[in-house]
């Protein structure tokens, strides 16, 4: 036999193995099934030492998915992380809202002022249509955020434009902001909605009910309970929908349907 078949056999045995891993062990921190695993093994191009490198950071509490980001990792010389208020700002802006019947994008950034929507690329009111008015209400009254200034002496210049921007001073969770910036956009605030209903109680967010609910009265003595939270908790617990036309029967059709838009 050869000097080089003889130096090939000798590393003949999987690394998977001289590092004591089965090969289950060994499937789980690659990330690669069973038996694309039994493959690899007879093939010489498989990255074997990768699965120890794997092992090692496991043992520090480091999972890793995909076997190549160990040599990306070790490869890197340098690491940078973002913390907020350095590369982002913790800023969310809502750019689309839309329903069975409705689709109104909404222009602006951040908490600038400057922002209206439109419907099929032409300005639109929100507000004519009842579903989206509803929406817009239900984003101001589900919420514990706060606009506490109009903004009116508060600058802010453009990072990509030589001009001044007029942006609103917020308060609290940077999601509900969001909602309360685009609500406001279209004239919805709190202020006119505290004219309307009074805030009788609240069941916020838990990791059990995934949504947050306000109880409110009206100023005609009805009571709402208005929730917010994934269409997927929500869904389920509808059984109506309310379109341009009026309240519909949400039937397996239209519920296909949400799910087809939210995919």
């Amino acid at each position: 036999m050869s000097q080089s078949r003889e130096k090939k056999r000798k590393f003949d045995i999987p690394i998977w193995r001289k590092a004591n891993l089965s090969i289950e062990e060994a499937a789980a921190y690659s990330g690669i099934g069973m038996a694309k695993l039994y493959e690899m093994t007879e093939s010489e191009d498989c990255p074997f030492v990768l699965w120890i490198g794997s092992r090692r950071m496991i043992k520090r509490k480091s999972l890793i998915r995909r076997l190549h980001a160990v040599e990306t990792l070790g490869c890197a010389s340098v690491i940078c992380s973002d913390k907020t208020g350095t590369l982002t700002e913790n800023k969310m802006t809502v750019r689309q809202i839309s329903g069975i019947d409705y689709s109104f994008t909404v222009s602006g950034s951040g908490y600038e002022k400057d922002g209206d929507f439109k419907e099929n690329g032409a300005h639109a009111d929100p507000l004519l249509h009842p579903a989206a008015n509803l929406l817009l209400e239900a984003s101001v009254l589900c919420s514990n955020s706060k606009i506490v200034s109009s903004g009116k002496n508060k600058e802010n210049r453009s990072k990509t434009a030589d001009k001044i921007k007029t942006v609103w001073d917020v308060q609290g969770d940077p999601t509900e902001t969001a909602l309360l910036i685009m609500a406001a956009k279209a004239g919805i605030t709190a202020e006119r909605m505290e004219k309307t209903y009074t805030r009788l109680d609240e069941l916020p967010f838990d990791s059990k009910r995934k949504c947050m609910s306000v109880v409110v009265r009206s100023s005609s003595g009805k009571r709402f309970l208005f929730t917010k939270g994934g269409y997927d908790i929500l869904l389920p617990k509808c059984l109506y929908i309310q379109c341009r036309s009026g309240v519909r029967t949400l039937d397996d059709g239209l519920r296909q349907e949400i799910d087809r838009e939210n995919e």
